[in-house]
């Protein structure tokens, strides 16, 4: 896939999956997001991991069956045309940023004297998937990833606060 378009750089943007979430819970959000955020110059990616995650918190937190909640996913990835990030099966490479994704978070979480800031193995396999691909900028929600992502200089971009106060109108638990 070229980073280009006949000599335009595009812009490679990822989408963690509480920025998938927040897009799938409203309507509104989605709308928004296509019309203002979305352009000719600029890409959106996704880690394999997403899929599953967004689809189990959408079933398992805001009370979506499973057949609307792969429905929405597959209107938003359509939608926003979202492209995967499955680096194969070169797992050197994949164990190599894992484990420095790893390190880096733990650095993070010491450095500020707070455990809460410890990601998670998929959080870590997604942002490793983003650095890997060279991803500098991404959308997401979550405190502990946004840290990581910054000592990467993967900087984080901010939906409008109408996107999150939505969000958390629909949670239910």
């Amino acid at each position: 896939m070229s980073n280009q378009i006949k000599g335009i750089n595009l812009e490679k943007i990822g989408l963690d999956s509480s920025a998938i979430i927040c897009l799938a819970i409203d309507v509104k959000n989605l709308e928004y997001f296509k019309k203002h955020f979305c352009k000719f110059d600029r890409k959106f990616y996704f880690s394999v991991e997403s899929e599953a995650e967004v689809i189990g918190v959408l079933i398992n937190k805001y009370f979506f069956n499973p057949e609307d909640a792969r429905a929405t996913w597959k209107n938003i990835s359509e939608e926003i045309e979202l492209n995967l990030i499955n680096w194969g099966e070169n797992t050197k490479d994949k164990e190599f940023f894992f484990n420095e994704v790893k390190e880096i978070n733990n650095m993070v979480a010491q450095s500020e004297k707070n455990p809460s800031l410890i990601i998670g193995d998929m959080d870590a396999r997604i942002i490793s998937n983003f650095y890997f691909k060279g991803i500098k900028k991404v959308y997401t929600l979550d405190k502990a990833f946004i840290k990581t992502c910054s000592e990467l200089d993967i900087i984080n971009l901010n939906f409008p606060k109408e996107f999150i106060q939505r969000m958390n109108t629909r949670s239910k638990k």
